[in-house]
């Protein structure tokens, strides 16, 4: 299940995008914190798989690929179902049509060019 470099983010701005992954980055820091508590065993392509599934849930593609019935399998699918809640506490400025500027949970768009951007960070992390 990887998914292609070239799927980087475009249609977010730079700035707001790069808080965005710093948040993804302390989310991940935080689970792989508790893993090792844990002693669950958790590297880079576990977690780049876990970005990926990620990915593909909010682009809408069914997956079939649970993970395995092991505690490391729990642990992962339970850092997925956080990590797939994390826009729901995001919110973005947006203007209604009559001008208003209001608050809205982030818009999947958004939060997809984060994944992808952190799946990018992770992978030029892997690699140095």
């Amino acid at each position: 299940m990887n998914l292609s470099p070239q799927d980087n983010p475009k249609s977010s701005s730079n700035d707001s995008l790069r808080v965005l992954v710093e948040r993804l980055e302390v989310f991940t820091s935080g689970y792989l914190e508790q893993a090792e508590k844990m002693n669950i065993p958790l590297d880079t392509p576990q977690i780049l798989d876990l970005v990926d599934r990620a990915i593909l849930t909010v682009q809408g593609v069914e997956q079939a690929m649970p993970y395995e019935q092991t505690v490391q399998g729990y642990f992962l699918d339970g850092m997925l179902e956080d990590l797939l809640t994390q826009p729901e506490s995001i919110y973005e400025q947006v203007t209604t049509p009559e001008g208003e500027t209001v608050y809205a949970p982030l818009s999947p768009a958004i939060w997809l060019d984060c994944l992808k951007q952190f799946r990018l960070d992770l992978l030029k992390l892997s690699r140095s």
